[in-house]
């Protein structure tokens, strides 16, 4: 399927950039809007369930990023929709996966962005000794209408280059200092019984870093509700590094490339988080133990 996805460009100060970010894709927010509507419908969530826990976020997120919690309102304003929407929109793994499911029962047969697999390999086994790092992104097919590449340039930092669906501050992306990020979706044991920031938010804040320093600290440091894997490349003056971070709400594993590759799929592989935690998202995507290995093979 070919599909040619819409270029946003937004610039200027927090407000501002969401305020042209909601009126350049406006009709694209609310396409979004209507999937996740859908999406908590066919799991049992109200609508006005769902708005009501999105409400429960925003003042989490205003605490952590005033910056991006200025953006966000912005983008509901140029939008003309309701701001608890957009957090639906960036905070979908933490709400469809939400620490609610559990209590209420209700989590069964839930499975978010199994089939992604990301890779890398670095300039000393490529062909013409550049950096290699991708992904794939299996979700809903109906988002291949909401999906956008949005560039974001503020004021301050790195222009921001990023693949997400419309109204989100940030999925996998690069910025213009050389930092990349990937993800893929990971649970465990201890996810969903905690508020923590939407993994839109914790991505978009690695893409605003100025250095590898800022990316990791941007990980390291937020508080997470779900676990989650990201795999940061930088091209920095001083070299080039990758390391993938599995995080869980309460502690990361790190792993690196081997012998110049790496490849992550939808389970935990570190032999620390394996012996320490539960991997429950495993049994929803069983292929996941054969891509990464395959994916290696063929890199």
């Amino acid at each position: 399927m070919n599909v040619e996805f819409p270029l946003i460009e937004i610039e200027g100060s927090p407000e501002e950039r969401g305020i042209q970010y909601g009126e350049k894709a406006k009709a694209l927010i609310h396409r979004s809007g209507e999937i996740y509507q859908g999406v908590m419908a066919g799991y049992g969530c109200s609508w006005d369930n769902a708005l009501n826990l999105a409400e429960q976020y925003t003042p989490y997120i205003k605490n952590h990023s005033n910056e991006l919690y200025e953006e966000l309102k912005g983008i509901a304003k140029g939008a003309g929709i309701a701001l608890e929407v957009i957090i639906i929109i960036n905070g979908r793994s933490e709400l469809l996966q939400g620490y609610d499911w559990k209590t209420s029962g209700n989590k069964s047969g839930m499975s978010l962005d199994d089939g992604c697999t990301s890779l890398l390999a670095m300039p000393d086994v490529t062909e013409r000794n550049h950096l290699i790092h991708a992904q794939n992104w299996d979700w809903y097919v109906e988002c291949l209408e909401n999906t956008i590449v949005l560039r974001v340039k503020p004021e301050h930092g790195p222009t921001v280059l990023t693949y997400v669906e419309a109204g989100g501050l940030a999925r996998c992306g690069m910025n213009s200092v050389g930092i990349t990020i990937t993800g893929n979706y990971l649970e465990s044991d201890i996810d969903f019984d905690r508020t923590g920031i939407p993994l839109s938010v914790i991505r978009r804040q690695v893409l605003q870093s100025n250095n590898l320093h800022g990316a990791l600290s941007a990980i390291i440091k937020s508080p997470r509700a779900v676990s989650n894997n990201m795999l940061v490349s930088s091209t920095e003056d001083c070299g080039v590094e990758a390391i993938n971070l599995e995080t869980s709400p309460e502690d990361i594993y790190f792993l690196y490339p081997e012998n110049g590759v790496l490849s992550h799929p939808n389970h935990f592989e570190s032999m620390v988080a394996r012996i320490k935690l539960k991997d429950t998202g495993l049994s929803s995507s069983l292929c996941s133990l054969y891509r990464g290995p395959r994916l290696r093979r063929f890199l």
